[in-house]
């Protein structure tokens, strides 16, 4: 018995058509060499010479020359009938220049699996193919993976495997077919049978698979797989999904390797739950809790990018865990409420106390903001509790002067307005409060303070002033802010738009400079100077004139006539 093995070195010869008493010699010529020198079909040249005879008798039954091209690394199979010429490539030289590359060429390779009929087509009445599907084919290009590996390929309508182990129930094949590969090489199919895939959301079928002993690689028929399965797959740039056709979950993914996409073991294969937790897709919330709680922005960067595969994509904002230890304030909406007059709304705040007494031994002071034209008016503060009695100090100064009535006034329900909350009920003003600890509602006064604080301290700075001026400072402040422009109200100042009028910038002068005011009707004696060194504080809420304070007698005048030296700060040069 001839034995054909399925290792031939790769050849090339041709065969031309010859007549019948020379294909008969040559039989006796080759039977004469098997008796002498024992030869089986393995040998090389003896293979050579019985393709040649084949190729001789079927040229001289049928009439029709064959051109045999190479050696398949297969056991073949060659149909009787003139309808079924096979041209077969040669797997490593690549002889036939029209052939389609060979597998793990790189490249992608054409497969046929050929039915039980002699002609290449489908085979309805083959017991042993349970689908209807056209004759099998694949395209593929493989290198170095893994033998556990799948191939999804959608050019393939059966799946193949080269190991019979791959199959949980299998048979042999006892048709006829093959597999044909595109540039002609036929494969024998050795076993068929079925398998299975597991995953945590499902166990997914394998049909019909055909064991081909010779393939490089398995083939996963993308649409057998997501017909049998009622899946669908998502390729993207480096990765795919298998989702479920109705509810979109993603069942099963795979990564891209050198150009192919891979359904590995890591992403689908028979193993326990545990194994499976490390590498497959997860529900959003559990890998917002494995990744330690990320931001939304992190999170979404992962899943865009592929890094992490989620079953569905519910909101993060509903975890739980999350407030508990990263709660924080949020960013405060514009309320809409907009002033049309002046007085409409006060706002109102206390600072204090300082650190040490003023000058004048106060420690506080508080503020009232008119929201429309952005006016403050600034009162010093002995205690707290003078709040109630300044407030009607100013209520009575600001609706007398502008002929208006007070209607609201925002406070932080701090002690000190608890007492103006029933003063207010008597006589019709809306107190509006802000929610406890939430001082960043009442952010226009919370502002204010701060810029008067920082400024103060730099024009104390600016002339080397001791602490304890530091009323004086904060009120010049006060009576610089009042007339300077602000974004706020179109590039207006508020007093400009409290008073309709521009104020007197001429007036100005450097605090803390040095300045030598008229004194003479403070001298009794008419050889006194008429003038002392002296350094000035500030404007006076109540005159229109200049502070003047005299280092000696640590006086303050209040005068119009006053000489300035703004380049000259006499307490720098007294320190």
């Amino acid at each position: 018995m001839l034995i054909f093995t399925t290792t031939f070195l790769p050849m090339n010869f041709y065969t031309r058509t010859l007549s019948i008493p020379w294909l008969l010699l040559l039989l006796c010529c080759l039977l004469l060499l098997c008796r002498s020198s024992h030869l089986c079909c393995q040998h090389h040249s003896f293979l050579h010479t019985m393709l040649c005879l084949i190729t001789a008798l079927t040229s001289a039954t049928t009439g029709v020359a064959l051109e045999v091209i190479g050696v398949p690394t297969a056991t073949i199979s060659l149909p009787r009938t003139r309808a079924n010429l096979l041209q077969i490539g040669d797997q490593t030289t690549g002889s036939n220049p029209g052939a389609i590359p060979v597998l793990g060429s790189g490249l992608n390779n054409s497969m046929y699996a050929a039915n039980c009929a002699p002609v290449l087509g489908t085979a309805p009445h083959c017991s042993q193919f349970h689908s209807s599907s056209p004759q099998a084919s694949a395209h593929l290009a493989v290198g170095n993976i893994s033998a556990a590996t799948w191939f999804p390929d959608t050019g393939a309508n059966q799946h193949v495997t080269p190991d019979l182990g791959t199959l949980t129930d299998s048979a042999p094949y006892l048709g006829n077919d093959y597999l044909h590969v595109g540039d002609g090489k036929g494969l024998d199919i050795s076993h068929i049978g079925h398998t299975k895939l597991h995953s945590p959301k499902r166990m997914f079928t394998l049909s019909n698979v055909l064991h081909v002993p010779h393939i490089t690689k398995p083939l996963l028929s993308v649409q057998k797989f997501c017909r049998d399965n009622h899946v669908y797959f998502e390729f993207h740039a480096s990765m795919f999904y298998v989702k479920d056709l109705v509810t979109k979950e993603v069942l099963l993914s795979g990564q891209s390797h050198d150009g192919l996409y891979v359904l590995s073991e890591s992403s689908a294969t028979s193993v326990p739950q545990a194994f499976w937790s490390l590498y497959i897709s997860a529900t959003a919330d559990l890998w917002h809790r494995r990744l330690g709680h990320p931001t939304p922005h992190i999170f979404n960067l992962l899943v865009s990018g592929n890094k992490i595969v989620c079953t569905s994509r519910r909101s993060l904002t509903q975890c739980q865990a999350c407030p508990l230890g990263k709660s924080s304030c949020l960013s405060l909406r514009l309320t809409g409420h907009k002033t049309s007059a002046p007085l409409e709304l006060i706002f109102s705040d206390v600072w204090g106390p300082a650190p040490m007494f003023s000058s004048d031994g106060f420690r506080y002071f508080v503020i009232f903001i008119d929201a429309h034209t952005k006016h403050i008016w600034y009162y010093l503060l002995v205690a707290k509790s003078d709040v109630f009695s300044t407030f009607q100090r100013f209520q009575t100064l600001v609706e007398r002067q502008f002929s208006l009535k007070i209607k609201s006034v925002q406070t932080d329900w701090g002690g000190e307005y608890r007492k103006l909350n029933k003063f207010f009920q008597t006589i019709g003003i809306h107190h509006r409060l802000i929610c406890p600890h939430t001082h960043e509602q009442n952010d226009t006064v919370e502002r204010h303070h701060r810029r008067i604080v920082k400024t103060g301290l730099t024009l104390l700075g600016q002339c080397s002033a001791p602490l304890r001026f530091w009323n004086y400072a904060f009120e010049s402040l006060v009576y610089l802010i009042n007339r300077m422009p602000t974004l706020v109200l179109q590039n207006t100042s508020p007093f400009e738009c409290l008073f309709r009028r521009i104020p007197d910038y001429n007036f100005l002068r450097t605090f803390g400079c040095l300045c030598f005011p008229f004194l003479r009707p403070y001298h009794a004696h008419k050889l006194d100077f008429r003038s002392s060194p002296c350094v000035f504080l500030g404007y006076s809420s109540s005159h229109f004139g200049y502070r003047c304070l005299d280092l000696e007698s640590d006086r303050i005048y209040v005068s119009c006539h006053v000489c300035f030296h703004e380049n000259v700060f006499p307490f720098a040069k007294s320190e």
